[in-house]
């Protein structure tokens, strides 16, 4: 995260750069063989975490109708961040494509909402939120870096005086396709691959 302070005639005085790693992070599911979906993630879904990576970006909608979706949420505690706002700010990302075939790009949209610090299923959905990005993940495609700029959120934020923000990574629902899928690619072994500010 880039930061500029500004000087009252407008030119900047001071620079500083910070990394923000996610403090919490995941992977909500809603439907499919353990439950129902709801538009909501519950306890009778199933949301994980693998070694291998941070998490599947999914939705499906077959012809039996059992529609089910995987979001993944990270959320960052900014209290490390002292400088006045407005601060400049970008979210970092790795996502790599499915490996299957016959696939539309995936068009992956990221919102940010309000931010607990705490991982729960309630992040699936939870409002108000704000789209940030949209970003598309072809079939195939090899890990590939996208930078989106977070700036007014996370001003928004230090500003409020809550210090924390949070990102929802889901698949546009109304993309004209019946599944699709993407991946983050990140290992829970490995805090430096993970999204950071």
């Amino acid at each position: 995260m880039v930061m500029m302070i500004a000087g009252a005639a407008g030119m900047a005085m001071a620079q500083q750069t910070v990394t923000i790693r996610p403090s919490y992070d995941g992977t909500l599911v809603d439907g499919g063989v353990y439950g129902t979906f709801d538009g909501i993630a519950d306890s009778t879904d199933w949301t994980f975490n693998q070694s291998s990576y941070e998490g599947a970006i999914t939705l499906s909608t077959p012809a039996s109708g059992m529609k089910s979706e995987y979001r993944v949420v990270w959320e960052y505690n900014l209290s490390t961040v002292s400088q006045t706002t407005p601060v400049g700010a970008t979210l970092t990302v790795s996502l790599r494509g499915a490996t299957i075939y016959p696939l539309p790009d995936a068009q992956v949209q990221v919102y940010s909402y309000p931010a607990d610090l705490k991982e729960t299923a309630g992040d699936f959905a939870a409002v108000p939120s704000q789209l940030v990005g949209t970003l598309t993940v072809r079939p195939f495609q090899a890990a590939t870096q996208y930078t989106l700029d977070v700036s007014n959120v996370v001003s928004q934020a230090l500003s409020s005086g809550s210090k924390n923000v949070a990102f929802r990574f889901q698949l546009k629902a109304d993309a004209g396709q019946t599944a699709n899928q993407a991946f983050v690619d990140a290992s829970d072994s490995d805090p430096t691959s993970k999204p950071y500010l």
